[in-house]
């Protein structure tokens, strides 16, 4: 993973800046939460008003994907709300994009967004195309579908597949944790990992002094990074994106019972 190690963000304090790209019309702004000096990769909250409007027909140059965390967004002809996803790989046909409502948009690019007019398509890759997938229509499924623990997960942890590159097996997908979840056992991982925190509360043990995720929040860091344990006191949901299968590795912290329990005595109900 090329863009930068960074831990506990929170998205609300970064800067809103104007997302000022080739052919794409005026008036978004964009939060960056990341980005790749090397190949111009970024993520980012974008905010676009009501009423914003391009009429285009092309593609990008790269993959994207995007979240709807707020709003409605017209892409394509198709109806974005709020917990819908969508991915268009590389040269795959686009057109039309429109804020029906004021729009807050999580979005993925790994390499820089470069938007080409034309009326055909240039696929790179044999990726299918995902115009709209309602996250509110698909059921939890057990995580094993998308992780390789050598422990298996304490009951309570629950996934919606977006997507898997099926040459990386890089994914895409929403994880939720239920309510007085904890695992004591510390995590690490050969692959990057990068998450958006859509709403709840999770501590992260160890990585960066501990820390606890919130709506909002926001990592991305290299693989074999330790983190754990994990204990959230009302449940969490988070969309994930790891560069690989997430296997997942397992080391002990002596102090973690104490940790959990401190966490469990101290953190507010909501």
């Amino acid at each position: 993973m090329a863009k930068k190690h960074r831990e506990n963000i929170d998205s609300e304090n970064e800067p809103q800046v104007k997302w000022n790209l080739p052919l794409v019309p005026d008036g978004i702004t964009a939060r960056i939460l990341n980005q790749d000096d090397s190949n111009g990769a970024v993520t980012a909250l974008l905010d676009i008003p009501a009423g914003w409007e391009w009429n285009w027909k092309g593609y990008n140059k790269g993959p994207q994907e995007f979240f709807v965390i707020d709003g409605t967004f017209i892409q394509c002809n198709h109806r974005l709300t709020n917990g819908c996803y969508s991915y268009y790989p590389p040269g795959s046909l686009q057109e039309n994009w429109k804020a029906e409502k004021s729009s807050t948009i999580y979005a993925l690019f790994d390499s820089k967004p470069i938007f080409i007019e034309s009326s055909t398509k240039n696929e790179q890759t044999n990726e299918e195309v995902i115009p709209n997938i309602n996250t509110w229509e698909i059921e939890w499924v057990d995580p094993l579908k998308v992780t390789d623990p050598t422990t298996p997960f304490p009951p309570g942890a629950f996934i919606k597949p977006l997507r898997v590159n099926k040459e990386t097996l890089a994914s895409t997908y929403l994880a939720g944790l239920m309510p007085g979840w904890a695992c004591e056992l510390v995590e690490e991982h050969p692959v990057g990992e990068e998450e958006f925190t859509l709403g709840g509360d999770l501590l992260l043990g160890e990585v960066a002094g501990g820390y606890t995720l919130k709506k909002g929040s926001y990592f991305c860091r290299p693989p074999g990074v330790r983190h754990g344990p994990l204990v959230t006191k009302n449940g969490v949901v988070i969309i994930c994106h790891p560069t690989g299968m997430l296997e997942i590795n397992y080391h002990t912290n002596p102090d973690a019972k104490k940790i959990m329990r401190n966490y469990f005595e101290h953190k507010p109900w909501k």
